[in-house]
């Protein structure tokens, strides 16, 4: 999303918003968000601590109607260390390591899932629930193994049989 080029459609989602010196995003218009508060969010594994902007001068804005729907103007949310996740994390990708990991990935599992979902005609989980979920997608795993593991052997077995 990031390397999307920036066009009139998407020109207005978050992502594309450039920030000032002191930090503040600025919208296309050129308004500056300013901080309204900061929370801190419980609800995954990890707290996290959210930093509300709010744009206060989308009321006589031109490009109001194509940015926001809200009454009180343009609001968005940022997580500061989320955001360094994300940028350590385009590092690792973009590092030459990384690289040679991706296009390792694209050689290996990838085939297996698509391998999965269409030759297996397996696309879609049947369990609920985190437990269950996990337990059919080990069973997928070990059956997939087996399956390499069996046609591994089945190969061994013929180049015995040829030479």
């Amino acid at each position: 999303k990031e390397k999307e080029k920036v066009t009139e459609k998407n020109r207005y989602k978050s992502i594309h918003f450039i920030k000032d010196d002191e930090g503040n995003y600025i919208c296309p218009a050129g308004h500056a968000f300013e901080l309204e508060k900061e929370t801190i969010d419980r609800q995954g594994e990890y707290e996290r601590i959210n930093k509300h902007y709010v744009n206060r001068h989308c009321e006589g804005c031109p490009l109001r109607s194509k940015c926001t729907k809200a009454k009180n103007g343009r609001t968005l949310v940022h997580c500061d260390k989320l955001e360094e996740y994300h940028q350590e994390a385009r590092s690792n990708v973009t590092s030459d390591e990384g690289i040679k990991l991706m296009k390792k990935r694209s050689n290996e599992s990838e085939g297996t899932f698509g391998d999965l979902k269409y030759n297996q005609k397996y696309d879609r989980l049947r369990r609920r629930g985190e437990a269950g979920v996990k337990l059919e997608i080990y069973l997928i795993a070990i059956g997939e193994n087996l399956r390499k593991y069996h046609r591994n052997k089945m190969k061994e077995k013929e180049k015995k049989q040829i030479n």
